[in-house]
C-alpha cells in the first residue's frame, strides 16, 4: 500500500480574524508557528485570470482540472478621518487617513492620527477627498496640507460627496497625474468603490495601484482589474486587506 500523506487545514477557534472571514486556519503539521493572516483562495490549474475585462466577473479558460489550494499572506489595515476620535492598531499593519477635501479642509485630527499609527509602527498613508473640478488645485492643496514622509502613501478618495455630486473620471485622472507630478517619488493610489470603477470609470487609470471597495470576504473583491487595497466592511469602522507578504514589503514599494 502506498502511503498518503495530507496536509490537513483546520479551524483554529483561538484565532480572531474580521467576521467576514469567519474563523481562523491553522496547518496541524505546523501547529508551533505564530498564526498569519491568510488569504485562501481556491484556483484550478484551468481556472486562472484573465486580462482585465472590468466586467466584475473573472474570466474562465474551460477544462477540467484538479482543485488546488493557495494561501496568500495579506496585511490588514484601517482607514480613518476626523469621525475616529480614537482607533485600535492592535493586529493593525497599515493605516490611511484623512487629509484633506476639496479646497478648504483639512483633517483637525490629523497630527494626532498620524502620531498613533507611527508610534505604532504601522506604514502610513494619506488620502484627499476628491470633489469635482478643479482637479490640479486640489491635488497642489493636498500635497501642501500633507506631512507625507518616505515610505507613506499618497491616495485619492473617489466617492460621491455631500452635496450628491462626484467628480468625473476625467477630475480622477487629472488630480492622480498631478499629485504625481508634485511628488514623484510617491505611489499614488485610486480608491473608489466597485460601482465607480465599473460604471464611472473611463480610462482604467488608478495611478500606482486601486485600492477597491467591496463589501464582500477579505481579499477578493469582485473586479477585475488588478488591485493593491480591498476595503472589505466599514463596521465599525473602515477596514482593508493589502496584497503584501509583510509592512516591510509595502514599505519598500512604497519607496520604489
Amino acid at each position: 500500500m502506498i502511503p498518503v500523506f495530507i496536509d490537513l487545514v483546520v479551524m483554529d477557534p483561538a484565532f480572531p480574524v474580521p467576521n467576514a472571514l469567519g474563523k481562523g486556519f491553522r496547518r496541524i503539521t505546523d501547529s508551533a508557528r505564530a498564526p498569519t493572516i491568510p488569504r485562501r483562495r481556491n484556483v484550478s490549474v484551468a481556472d486562472r485570470r484573465m486580462p482585465a475585462d472590468r466586467t466584475g466577473t473573472y474570466g474562465r479558460e474551460s477544462g477540467i482540472a484538479a482543485l488546488q489550494t493557495e494561501v496568500v499572506p495579506v496585511l490588514h489595515g484601517i482607514d480613518v478621518s476626523s469621525h475616529q476620535t480614537d482607533f485600535d492598531t492592535d493586529e493593525v499593519d497599515f493605516v490611511f487617513i484623512k487629509a484633506t477635501e476639496g479646497r478648504s479642509y483639512v483633517n483637525p485630527k490629523l497630527d494626532g492620527q498620524v502620531k498613533r499609527a507611527k508610534d505604532a509602527g504601522c506604514v502610513v498613508g494619506f488620502y484627499h477627498f476628491l470633489w469635482p473640478g478643479n482637479a490640479k488645485a486640489q491635488a497642489e492643496y493636498f500635497v501642501s496640507h500633507t506631512p507625507e514622509k518616505t515610505g507613506d502613501l499618497l491616495a485619492a478618495d473617489w466617492e460621491q460627496t455631500g452635496d450628491g455630486t462626484w467628480a468625473s473620471s476625467e477630475d480622477k485622472d487629472r488630480f492622480i497625474h498631478e499629485v504625481k507630478r508634485l511628488r514623484p517619488h510617491y505611489r499614488v493610489l485610486l480608491y473608489c468603490n466597485r460601482a465607480y470603477w465599473r460604471t464611472h470609470d473611463t480610462s482604467s487609470y488608478a495611478g500606482d495601484g486601486l485600492w477597491i471597495a467591496d463589501y464582500v470576504t477579505p481579499g477578493k473583491p469582485r473586479v477585475e482589474a488588478p488591485w493593491r487595497i480591498h476595503q472589505y466592511t466599514d463596521r465599525p469602522l473602515d477596514k482593508n486587506v493589502a496584497d503584501f507578504d509583510s509592512k516591510q514589503a509595502m514599505r519598500d514599494w512604497a519607496e520604489a
